[in-house]
């Protein structure tokens, strides 16, 4: 089962990180192997980086971050 949610980052430590959405709600994921180094995690957590993190399997019980982008507001003309 693959899946997506949208938020930022609240902790970013080794592999985990945990992803809070506009709702609220935490995520708790593992980062899979060179989807983003830690010190981009943590940029993106201290710059509150609104993120795109699909992941497979079941937040908080083992889900594996397959790729987390951070998500880029289109320019206003």
């Amino acid at each position: 089962m693959t899946d997506e949610v949208r938020g930022k980052l609240t902790i970013a430590q080794d592999d985990r990180i945990r992803l809070i959405d506009r709702e609220g709600r935490g995520y708790l994921f593992v980062v899979r192997r060179g989807r983003a180094s830690l010190r981009e995690l943590e940029r993106w957590r201290d710059q509150g980086t609104q993120l795109r993190v699909r992941y497979r399997g079941v937040p908080d019980a083992g889900a594996t971050a397959d790729l987390i982008e951070p998500i880029v507001s289109d320019p206003k003309p």
